[in-house]
């Protein structure tokens, strides 16, 4: 009966602790479970840039930056150049039409005429030729110079006798006329006509032309 209560006991045994390692290895395994490490996330590495690379970038920027700042310049500058331009012909054209040849001719001359503008620059400059014997006749009465005055606008008869086929060619035969008209008009105020004035204008010498005008009313000076 011993015998046989000790193999019982021993079977219990055995049972409990097989059970006992069964449960110890649940245990285990759902320790591992909880536990499995996470995997780590490897580092990104940071791009490291040298001398060189910083050197080129910046060349770079600065290279885009210049050229940039030039085109705006070049835009600017332009820009500019086109409206003075227009402004000066604005003006000229306006003085032109009012009559005052001479300084619409000024503002003109020295600017790059366009093609599309020469013929306007040419009317200006041939009316202003003409007129510019006027001019220089008010100015010398100013000061008291008669004799000056007079050759002003003998010169100016002249002028006009050179410039025949311009004015054909550019349609200035009624401007032309108005102006020297006028002219004429001052002149036979000394005694002076058309043919004398053509006459006094063939002298070389100046000193001997002051002396002829100074016979029409002009002072020898």
């Amino acid at each position: 009966v011993n015998i046989e209560a000790d193999n019982n006991q021993k079977l219990i045994d055995k049972f409990y602790g097989d059970k006992k390692s069964l449960d110890d290895a649940d245990v285990e395994a759902d320790n591992s479970k909880k536990k499995k490490p996470k995997k780590e996330k490897k580092p990104k590495e940071k791009k490291i840039f040298s001398k060189d690379d910083m050197q080129k970038v910046s060349f770079s920027k600065i290279l885009v930056i210049i050229l940039l700042s030039v085109i705006i310049c070049i835009g600017i500058v332009v820009s500019s150049k086109i409206v003075n331009y227009k402004i000066n012909l604005n003006n000229a054209n306006e003085l032109y039409l009012s009559g005052n040849y001479s300084q619409a001719y000024e503002v003109l001359n020295g600017m790059d005429i366009k093609d599309k503008d020469k013929d306007f620059y040419e009317k200006t400059r041939i009316m202003a030729n003409l007129y510019q014997g006027i001019s220089s006749y008010d100015n010398y009465i100013a000061i008291g110079d008669t004799t000056s005055a007079i050759i002003s606008l003998v010169n100016a008869v002249s002028r006009k006798a050179t410039l025949g086929d311009d004015i054909l060619k550019y349609d200035l035969t009624d401007k032309v006329d108005n102006v020297y008209s006028k002219i004429l008009s001052i002149l036979n105020v000394y005694g002076i006509n058309e043919e004398t004035a053509l006459d006094l204008g063939t002298t070389d010498n100046y000193s001997e032309l002051r002396k002829k005008v100074s016979l029409y009313g002009g002072t020898v000076k």
